[in-house]
């Protein structure tokens, strides 16, 4: 009897793996991969974010699959490794030069895990390069107006222009909110590059401004612009205001930079340093400080900062700072 029972359950066993073995979803997890891009149209000189997600044949995640990724650009194939995250997620960062402008990129993933090997790819296009001179428009209020800057040199758009070889143009009016800028103008200025710096007022107005309806002017702004020049390149400035203020308005603010090439300058750091905006009382060639508005350092410290994305985006050493 026990050499019976012995046999039968050999006999089993060996069933069961055969079975097994035959049915591989069974036996192992079945790695299925995927990549995907942020936009099919990207900058050139901006940082280009493949994602890889891998997950089994029951949909979860797969984490430690080691990840290939190789960008078939026109003047190279550089290939770089990544593994999988607990999300099952790998994703690789590169910034794109004008070498590659108007050049369909495609970037392939060989994705390997426990024998098994899954390819996947995904692709984007880098938009036409900026011109050599590009013409920079400031739109906004009273800060972008240079209050209270000792001089207009020392604005942070005086900064910004004296930094790169460029033209330049401003639609801004002392008090503006939002709704008041003149969107007929903003279109005749057709920008190469356009920052935009409203919403300070929106905040500060009793009731302030409903940031939904703040967030359809700022879309209208940048309608406007793009309507001037469709290839001009958006910065976007949070507002000049302390928390919890700014908040609903710099969130609406950061949304819609997203939809229009992800360019978002945070400037709260700047001003929630006071030695940037006081003291008040002093004289500039707008009049009389009043401790609120950025001063000479302030002016200096938004200047540096809207530097660092105009650089990036001309392909400039963004290691370069300010005046």
């Amino acid at each position: 009897m026990p050499r019976i029972l012995t046999f039968v359950v050999a006999a089993f066993a060996a069933q069961l793996l055969l079975g097994l073995c035959a049915n591989p979803a069974v036996a192992l997890r079945q790695l299925r991969v995927s990549a995907t891009i942020a936009a099919h149209d990207a900058e050139p000189f901006t940082d280009v974010t493949p994602r890889v997600t891998a997950k089994d044949q029951n949909g979860r995640a797969v984490k430690g699959v080691r990840c290939v990724f190789t960008w078939h650009l026109k003047t190279a194939t550089p290939r770089a490794i990544r593994y999988t995250n607990a999300a099952g997620v790998a994703r690789h960062t590169r910034t794109i030069g004008k070498a590659s402008s108007g050049y369909r990129v495609w970037v392939t993933v060989k994705c390997a895990w426990r024998g098994q090997v899954k390819n996947c790819r995904t692709w984007f296009v880098p938009g036409q390069a900026l011109p050599s001179v590009p013409k920079i428009v400031f739109i906004g209020d009273s800060i972008s107006a240079g209050f209270y800057a000792s001089t207009e040199a020392d604005s942070f758009r005086g900064r910004v222009r004296a930094r790169f070889v460029c033209t330049s143009d401003l639609v801004s009016v002392y008090g503006w909110l939002s709704e008041d800028v003149d969107l007929t103008r903003v279109i005749a200025t057709a920008g190469d590059i356009v920052v935009v710096e409203v919403g300070a007022n929106d905040a500060s107005r009793y009731p302030a401004v409903d940031p939904v309806d703040f967030e359809a002017n700022l879309r209208a702004i940048a309608d406007a612009a793009r309507t001037g020049n469709p290839a001009c390149r958006l910065i976007f400035l949070s507002v000049w205001q302390a928390p919890p203020t700014r908040a609903p308005f710099d969130v609406r603010i950061a949304a819609v930079a997203t939809d229009y090439g992800r360019h978002f300058v945070d400037l709260s750091s700047i001003k929630d340093e006071p030695a940037n905006s006081m003291p008040g009382g002093v004289s500039t060639y707008l009049g009389v400080s009043d401790g609120w508005h950025p001063n000479d350092a302030g002016h200096r410290a938004i200047a540096a900062a809207v530097g660092q994305v105009i650089a990036k985006l001309l392909g400039q050493d963004t290691t370069t700072r300010g005046r």
